[in-house]
């Protein structure tokens, strides 16, 4: 049998252990909660980068839209501009071949005015003959008249009536492109800017890959900016870099927290 005192002792020492291991699966018990809200917590903060991400590109999207309907708007315009080219080129020839022939039309006038009077009698039916078919072809130019005034009333021209006004009418279109030309020259210069701007981010987006490449080779996650600059100084004091360690490269976690050493050395370096 065992002695009173020694049972008592035994029973204390029982109950202290049971106490410890009672702490200790309840400290289990809290780590594993802990762990739980971390890694929920470490989840929403991913969700979240990948939100901003999303919306920074978002973002870049919508900035770009101005330059890129303007150089949807400088192809449309390049486009009406060589078709009013093209017509008016057309337009100026067919005035010109009115023209001779309305010449041609009142010289013939005149030489059937002459043969009439000389010869008379059956001369008049052949002549009447051909004062058809001439009448017949200024209808025809008529109508190639009305086709070029349609184009004109398209380019919100007036309609002419004589000469003079086609002249002035031939001068308002070349105004006209003269505006075109200098609204296409200043789509050109924002295109140029456009390119500039795009040059400039993809500079940026190289700095941040080399940044990203050279997180990727190294044990922690000082930035290389960071880095550079202890060489620098080192370099100065003819001191070895691991002579002048960041405060983050002494840091030490413990086993189970191994996934927050690259956080933390940013955060106490920084």
């Amino acid at each position: 049998m065992l002695e009173q005192g020694n049972a008592e002792q035994r029973i204390d020492e029982l109950c202290r252990n049971f106490d410890n291991l009672n702490r200790s699966h309840e400290a289990v018990l809290k780590a594993r909660h802990q762990i739980t809200l971390l890694t929920k917590l470490k989840q929403d903060a991913d969700k979240f980068q990948e939100q901003e991400i999303c919306i920074e590109e978002l973002e870049s999207c919508r900035q770009a839209l101005p330059y890129y309907f303007a150089g949807f708007e400088k192809g449309l315009l390049t486009t009406k501009l060589a078709q009013l080219q093209q017509e008016m080129d057309k337009t100026q020839y067919k005035s010109d071949q009115l023209t001779q022939h309305i010449d041609r039309l009142n010289d013939k006038l005149v030489e059937l005015q002459i043969e009439i009077e000389r010869q008379g009698g059956s001369r008049i039916a052949e002549i009447a003959k051909e004062i058809e078919t001439l009448t017949n072809t200024q209808s025809q130019r008529q109508i190639n008249r009305e086709k070029y005034h349609a184009l004109t009333q398209k380019l919100s021209l007036g309609k002419i009536r004589d000469e003079s006004g086609f002249y002035r009418q031939q001068q308002e279109i070349k105004t006209y492109l003269t505006e075109f030309e200098a609204q296409l020259e200043e789509k050109q210069n924002q295109q140029v800017d456009v390119k500039i701007e795009i040059q400039n981010l993809q500079k940026e987006e190289a700095a941040l890959q080399d940044e990203i490449n050279s997180l990727k080779k190294r044990q922690n996650n000082i930035p290389a900016q960071m880095l550079a600059l202890r060489r620098e100084i080192a370099n100065t004091l003819a001191l070895n870099e691991h002579d002048l360690p960041f405060i983050g490269e002494l840091l030490q976690v413990a086993q189970n927290a191994k996934n927050w050493e690259g956080a933390g050395s940013i955060e106490i370096t920084v």
